[in-house]
């Protein structure tokens, strides 16, 4: 069982269809951002967005890769071309301005799917409509839930972190996991106890982790010399 404080003051994409099985490859992509994918020398590559994204640009050499757009759902057919070589790259620009380069690397493999995964998530209005009508503190109590169970959370994008954050001399505090959504955003931290004594820890401590702290939860509020607790924190997201 975990212990939550909160913040009181706060009052399918269709499949393409061809002769072979299409393979989905999945990609969490930030605004210029660099990532490599695996592209079938000769059949069609469908690349997409997540969620309500879409796609509005393709740029690449005339020569080296065939693009046809699908301009009603958002989203690209490509094939390489003559001068395509063993591998190339080209750009990707969403419909929120993020660009992206990809770096395709042909093989002889069937279709593929190619679905880019931008961290900062953006919901349907329908999603938006129905996120909105749900209390704040449920929305804040199921992604609490579903970051201490590990359980996917609907609306969110789960993305690995690696960064360490000084606080206290201790500690180690190491963010190994975020839930990336519309209006909230839920961080996993790892809290190593790295004095020889047990220390005590209590929610409020946390309220002032960084900013926009909603609520925050620990796994357990004291910790042996050596030994880690896990610590949740949601935050709205800015503007939210």
């Amino acid at each position: 069982m975990i212990r939550i404080l909160l913040a009181l003051l706060l009052c399918l994409p269709v499949a393409f269809v061809s002769a072979h099985a299409s393979t989905v490859q999945e990609l969490m992509v930030k605004d210029g951002d660099t990532a490599t994918i695996k592209m079938s020398r000769r059949e069609l590559t469908r690349i997409t967005v997540s969620g309500a994204g879409r796609l509005e640009k393709v740029w690449s050499n005339s020569n080296t890769m065939e693009i046809t757009p699908d301009k009603q759902k958002g989203e690209v057919f490509v094939r390489p071309g003559p001068g395509a070589g063993s591998s190339f790259s080209f750009f990707v620009r969403d419909d929120q301005g993020s660009t992206y380069t990809l770096v395709a690397m042909l093989e002889d493999i069937p279709s593929q799917t190619v679905v880019l995964k931008p961290a900062d998530i953006r919901l349907s209005n329908i999603d938006k409509s129905r996120w909105k009508q749900q209390p704040f503190l449920e929305n804040v109590k199921a992604l609490l839930r579903a970051m201490a169970t590990g359980k996917d959370a609907s609306g969110y994008t789960v993305e690995p972190r690696n960064a360490r954050v000084p606080l206290w001399r201790e500690t180690r505090i190491d963010q190994v996991q975020a839930y990336v959504g519309f209006a909230l955003v839920g961080e996993i931290y790892l809290v190593r106890n790295v004095s020889k004594e047990t220390l005590k820890f209590h929610e409020r401590e946390f309220m002032d982790f960084g900013e926009r702290v909603s609520a925050v939860a620990l796994e357990k509020l004291e910790v042996a010399p050596g030994d880690t607790t896990t610590l949740y924190v949601v935050r709205r997201t800015e503007g939210s």
